[in-house]
Order: structure tokens, then C-alpha cells, then sequence
């Protein structure tokens, strides 16, 4: 009889101090969820269509995600055409713009070589658009007419000014739109009074017009100042005809929230142009990261996200 109670009492005692487990257990979870920073709301970044803007954007996701926003990118949306409509109309809420290609989609002729006043003229077009322009970054990243060594040894090309007397007899290949862009084709024309032969539309400083180039399917690339493949030759804008593109972000004035700002000007601070040369070899190294990998590694690296 004493044996039959004991055992009942150590099944009691053990079923005891399973639930206080348990219990103790739940609590635990809770205290943790309690813990967990709730966010403090949502932002889309959006990147336009080269692979420079998928890690630009990626980069200034990772800096929103440190301070607490949900963030969700948009990597590759399109050409300036389409994502400046879609951050205007509240699809999109922050991009990684250029100074001075996006003054003059704004206002033609409107951009300079001079940042300062490029910027002060940016803010005060875009303030009609409730948009917000930031802090520009060191890192910059202009149009650029490239050669191959053999196409510069041929025709004594060192600056652009030199493709006035041969560029009817040479073709252009670039981004599609380059035909339409003032600071494209039509600016070569103006500025330098140059023709080319043909223009081959083709993509916007990517894979596609280095290899025409490479292959000799084209004889010169409009490529993007950041992203030059070895063993090429960029002639030098002697007359100046790209603007300061410095890289900087621009958001809506609602999303402009003071923790906000800090965060992206805290990117643009620590992106310099070199910085920005090295991100472009590693997405387009052989082993192709993910432009997300590659940029959440350097926003670690330098604290921003």
C-alpha cells in the first residue's frame, strides 16, 4: 500500500514540474518576443536597369533593415523613364539617382560639372514633385565613349574631340535609348559634331555591349564610367559634356523621416568611387553573385547596414 502511494506521489511530482517547465518555457518565448524590435514601418527601394543600381539599392536597403524598416527591393524596374514615374506616383519610395542625368530628365540643359549647384538646382525641381533629394556621394558614375586599343592605335584616339574626323566611319552601340538621351548621342552631335556611322542598340553598360565591343561588333561603346573592362581605352570628355553624376539618393518627402536621412547619407558618406569600382567587378566576376549578397557584405563591412 505505501509502495502504490509513493509511486502515485512521484508521478504527481513529476507531472508537477513538467507543467512548472513548460511554464517556464512559455515565458521564456514571450520575454524574447517582447525583445524583438517591431518595426517601425515599410519603404520599397527601387534599382533602374543595370546591375550597379540592383546593389546601389540593395545598399540602402540594408542600412533601412539596421534601424528597423521592412524593406522590400525592387531590383532592375527599368529604365529612368519608368522608375521616376513609379517613385512620383508612390509605387516605389526611395532610388539611387545621378545628379546629373537626373536634372536633365527633369529640366534639358539644366545640368552642370558643378555638384554643389547641380544638387541645390536638383532639390529645388524635385521639391514641386514632393520628393527629396539627399546627400550626393563621392562615388560618381558618367557616360563614357570606349575603344579597344586597337581601334585608339588605328585612328590616334585619346580624347573625345578625336572621333570628330573618323566617327563616319565607325558604329556606335550603347543603351537603346541612347539616340534620344542630351547627354547621349544627340550630345556627341552638339557638343563635339560627331556622327557615327550606325548606332547598334544593344543594353545600358552591361555584358552585352562589352563583348560587341570586345568582338568587333561595334567600334565604340557607350559604357558607364564605373564599369570599364580591361584592356579598353576611355577617351577623355575634353569639352566636358557629362555633368557631375554623382550617386544620391532620392526619396519621397513623406518616407524623409529624420532616421531615415541619416541612414542613406550615411551610405552615400562611405560610397566612393572606388568603392563603387569594386562592387561593379565583383557582381560581374566570373562566379556572378547575387548584387543582394555582394552589397549586404560591404554594408556590413562599413557599418551601414
Amino acid at each position: 500500500m505505501r509502495s502504490r502511494r509513493k509511486t502515485t506521489w512521484l508521478v504527481a511530482l513529476v507531472a508537477g514540474l513538467a507543467l512548472v517547465s513548460a511554464a517556464c518555457g512559455d515565458d521564456s518565448s514571450s520575454s524574447s518576443d517582447t525583445t524583438k524590435p517591431a518595426s517601425k514601418g515599410s519603404i520599397t527601394v527601387a534599382g533602374s536597369d543595370f546591375v550597379e543600381q540592383d546593389v546601389v539599392a540593395n545598399i540602402y536597403a540594408a542600412a533601412l533593415r539596421k534601424i528597423g524598416y521592412t524593406v522590400t527591393v525592387k531590383p532592375h524596374l527599368g529604365k529612368r523613364e519608368i522608375v521616376q514615374p513609379a517613385l512620383q506616383n508612390g509605387e516605389v519610395d526611395v532610388l539611387p539617382e545621378y545628379v546629373g542625368s537626373l536634372l536633365e530628365y527633369l529640366e534639358k540643359g539644366s545640368s552642370s560639372t558643378d555638384l554643389s549647384a547641380s544638387v541645390t538646382k536638383l532639390r529645388s525641381l524635385l521639391a514641386g514633385k514632393n520628393l527629396t533629394a539627399l546627400d550626393p556621394a563621392g562615388a560618381y558614375d558618367a557616360n563614357a565613349l570606349v575603344v579597344t586599343k586597337a581601334t585608339a592605335d588605328k585612328y590616334k584616339l585619346e580624347k573625345v574631340s578625336d572621333l570628330t574626323a573618323v566617327a563616319s566611319r565607325l558604329s556606335l552601340g550603347g543603351p537603346p535609348e541612347c539616340p534620344t538621351r542630351p547627354l547621349c548621342a544627340p550630345g556627341y552631335k552638339d557638343k563635339y559634331g560627331i556622327e557615327f556611322k550606325s548606332f547598334k542598340p544593344l543594353d545600358g553598360g552591361g555584358p552585352i555591349t562589352k563583348k560587341a565591343l570586345t568582338d568587333g561588333s561595334i567600334d565604340v561603346a557607350l559604357l558607364f564610367s564605373s564599369d570599364i573592362p580591361a584592356d579598353t581605352v576611355v577617351l577623355k570628355d575634353d569639352k566636358n559634356l557629362q555633368p557631375a553624376e554623382n550617386l544620391i539618393p532620392v526619396l519621397r518627402t513623406d518616407k524623409a523621416k529624420a532616421d531615415v536621412t541619416a541612414a542613406l547619407n550615411a551610405v552615400s558618406q562611405k560610397l566612393t568611387l572606388d568603392e563603387l569600382v569594386e562592387l561593379n567587378q565583383k557582381v560581374n566576376g566570373a562566379d556572378k553573385p547575387d548584387p543582394a549578397d555582394v552589397a549586404n557584405d560591404w554594408a556590413k563591412e562599413y557599418k551601414v547596414g
